[in-house]
């Protein structure tokens, strides 16, 4: 956490539903539907403040995954990520709790550049897209 800052009933019941959401990515608009799913009359456009504010403060991390629009998550150790990109699966593998590639990269930049927060993302083809493809069949998004 970068700020110890306040936060609002609002953003606490953000921060619930990403924490219930166990490593998914999700987009503001799926936040939303779950905070109206409890019976929680937030309007949309309070999530996206909130999810701004608590980005800048640290609380959360925003991700594109290849996408036009953003996924949220809890921020923590830095995650990675396979993108499908013929499906556009997301699938999160884990975390890097070695710090053997921040170190490469940092000291390749010197003092050029401060690294604050990183992920990693490869992209390739999940499983059923690769066998769709072995049997002859296309499949996109």
């Amino acid at each position: 956490m970068k700020n110890q800052t306040r936060t609002s009933k609002a953003q606490r019941s953000i921060l619930d539903i990403l924490e219930r959401a166990k490593g998914k990515h999700l987009r503001a608009e799926e936040i939303w539907q779950s905070l109206q799913s409890q019976g929680r009359n937030i309007h949309l456009s309070t999530v996206y403040r909130s999810l701004q504010a608590m980005t800048a403060s640290g609380l959360v991390k925003r991700n594109y995954l290849q996408e036009n629009h953003a996924h949220y998550e809890l921020a923590g150790t830095p995650g990675i990520h396979l993108v499908c990109s013929d499906c556009g699966q997301v699938q999160e593998i884990g975390t890097v709790k070695d710090d053997s590639i921040l170190n490469a990269v940092e000291k390749q930049l010197k003092d050029k550049f401060t690294v604050i927060d990183w992920q990693m993302q490869l992209t390739g083809r999940c499983a059923k897209c690769l066998d769709k493809g072995r049997n002859g069949a296309t499949h996109g998004r």
